[in-house]
């Protein structure tokens, strides 16, 4: 399946802004992720401009994510002063299953897997 861009349409201004924070967020943000039932606690947090920009990604990907369930999932956040907590979670029960046993390839119960960025 193909899908065209209408460029007419877009607004280059937002999404060169929206690419910036994603390049910010994913340079010097630091994130935390954490098992939770049905799903994943992920603290993302940075310093500066990185901790605007976290904010506006989460919240637009989270948005995106609880508007359409994409791949199944839910996607709720709560601001921090030096972040975000971005919590996702299936939103159906076969799903859930799945997810649970999918995290649990890469994390042991009650751990936690920290991904930082040299900065």
């Amino acid at each position: 399946m193909s899908t065209k861009t209408d460029w007419s349409k877009v607004n280059l201004e937002a999404l060169r802004q929206h690419l910036i924070d994603m390049n910010e967020v994913t340079l010097k943000a630091d994130a935390v992720a954490k098992p939770v039932d049905g799903g994943l606690a992920i603290t993302v947090t940075g310093t500066g401009r990185t901790v605007d920009a976290i904010q506006r990604m989460a919240l637009a990907h989270a948005r995106f994510i609880e508007k359409t369930h994409l791949n199944g999932w839910s996607a709720k956040t709560d601001a921090l002063p030096d972040g975000v907590l971005w919590l996702r979670q299936a939103t159906r029960r076969r799903r859930s299953t799945f997810a649970a046993s999918a995290l649990s390839e890469f994390w042991s119960a009650g751990t936690t897997t920290t991904y930082t960025t040299s900065r």
